[in-house]
């Protein structure tokens, strides 16, 4: 059962090779170093707005606020992932989603960055595989979280593209350079999308690696992935679940600027940076690319005459952290009842 895979999603597995075992060790501790090093440079540059909030007392209602907006963007994040697994048939049902995406997200606090969400929701189908109906359901519950990441990311580029078109008349020089740049990420995102959706791909694909086609386990996620081309509405409706939430999540951090300080720059130009900021922390990079944000943050409230990206971003991640400790809290109290096995939902929603 899911639910059973949950327990022990955690759960390490013993390395069998001592050196790469060392290696693998050092390579943490060196991007943790590097992480903690960006970090300690992004707060040099901008000590004077850092020493400014330090003195300042936030406004505590705007960082209830962040909080609220954050957890309903969250929880939004949990109903795009089960959409998406129900149209490949994956018998999981919504309470079971949110458990597994609560799970994933309290993972951050051990391993930070959004894609430990993802290592939970992947080792929770791995760990059903010895139960032959489950066995089978494995590559499409892998496919759903990997196609979910896509959505995911191609959600916010289309976000700061609509956003951008929207704010081109009054951009400054720099930013409407910074919206070019995101357009043409965006074009490049949708080429990728019709490309996958082509069944002529999957032929093209068959002649060049010969008739044994993809090796297994990518042959059978490339199966898995086929699905959507039949629920053209189901890949829309994610689409635009992942935008709305790239947008709370967006509100909320302009939630922290309002709490931290007097003069926030405005919302609709905000609402064209915030999302670009946000993109560094799905980069795989230790803690949430810990430094490489602050300074990206920095960087692009600059371009608009603000000098507050860096203590911003700081503020952020303080309203992250207090959500992956809710999601702790929520993890752990639903170990009784909640966690127990449950009817599994049977075929994929009409999409």
């Amino acid at each position: 059962m899911i639910d059973d895979a949950i327990l022990g999603t955690v759960s390490a597995v013993p390395d069998s090779n001592p050196p790469r075992k060392g290696l693998k060790r050092l390579l943490r501790v060196a991007s943790y170093g590097l992480g903690f090093g960006l970090l300690g440079w992004a707060l040099w540059r901008n000590q004077g707005s850092v020493r400014e909030v330090i003195g300042r007392r936030p406004n505590l209602y705007d960082l209830a606020l962040a909080l609220v907006l954050g957890e309903i963007a969250l929880l939004s994040t949990f109903a795009r992932w089960y959409l998406l697994a129900r149209v490949q048939g994956v018998p999981l049902t919504f309470r079971q989603a949110v458990r597994i995406g609560f799970l994933g997200h309290a993972s951050e606090l051990v391993v930070p960055g959004q894609l430990g969400g993802d290592v939970v929701k992947v080792a929770a189908f791995c760990r059903g595989e010895g139960e032959g109906r489950q066995d089978r359901k494995r590559a499409p519950g892998i496919a759903s979280v990997l196609f979910d990441r896509v959505t995911g990311v191609f959600g916010l580029f289309l976000l700061v593209s609509l956003m951008g078109t929207l704010q081109w008349s009054t951009a400054a020089v720099a930013v409407r350079r910074l919206i070019e740049v995101v357009w043409l990420v965006t074009g490049a995102g949708l080429i990728g999308f019709a490309v996958l959706f082509l069944p002529a791909t999957a032929v093209f694909l068959r002649r060049i690696l010969g008739e044994g086609g993809l090796p297994g386990k990518l042959a059978g996620l490339w199966d898995a992935a086929a699905a959507y081309r039949g629920h053209p509405l189901a890949v829309v409706m994610a689409l635009a679940m992942a935008m709305a939430s790239h947008a709370f999540y967006a509100f909320s951090f302009y939630a922290v600027i309002r709490a931290l300080f007097p003069i926030a720059p405005p919302l609709t130009t905000s609402l064209v940076i915030i999302p670009l900021i946000l993109f560094t922390a799905i980069v795989p990079l230790p803690f949430g690319a810990l430094g490489v944000g602050e300074e990206v943050s920095g960087e692009l409230f600059r371009m608009i005459g603000h000098s507050i990206g860096t203590p911003a971003m700081l503020g952020a991640r303080c309203v992250g952290l207090g959500l992956s400790c809710l999601s702790v809290l929520i993890s752990l109290s639903s170990t009784r009842g909640p966690l127990a096995p449950e009817r599994q939902a049977e075929g994929p929603d009409p999409s």
